[in-house]
């Protein structure tokens, strides 16, 4: 963690805030433009253009610095560090898409969740039949 600017601060909080400099943005647009520049006067195929834009981005996106977070709470007792990094979030997003586990999280909230039919079989539903027990 290289320097950090001071986001917010009072007596009980402190907000410190760090996010990638000129340098990593310049890295990525000049990586990034050799792609489009071999892309752009090359004879190659579609394919092989597409392969040098998402290599030399993949190549700029590696060479980003990380976006970094540090709160410091006196009232709450807690310390919260938070690190973002493009290249980590692509690869989970990836790795979350390949291994299918977004629609098993969706698949198993479903499942814990009971429908309305089933809250009335549990006799949790409408309590109107408990009162007009009651008035016989």
């Amino acid at each position: 963690m290289g320097y950090m600017v001071v986001e917010k601060h009072t007596s009980d909080l402190l907000h410190l805030k760090r996010s990638p400099g000129i340098r990593s943005w310049s890295l990525l647009v000049g990586i990034a433009s050799v792609g489009l520049a071999a892309a752009y006067y090359s004879a190659d195929s579609i394919l092989w253009k597409m392969f040098y834009v998402t290599g030399c981005f993949f190549v700029a996106l590696q060479n980003m610095e990380e976006w970094e977070e540090a709160v410091f709470d006196k009232s709450k007792s807690e310390i919260e560090l938070k690190t973002f990094s493009v290249d980590v979030e692509a690869l989970a997003a990836l790795l979350k898409r390949f291994l299918g586990l977004e629609e098993l999280q969706r698949r198993l909230a479903e499942e814990e969740l009971p429908d309305d039919d089933d809250i009335e079989d549990l006799g949790l539903g409408d309590s109107s039949d408990s009162k007009d027990e009651d008035e016989l």
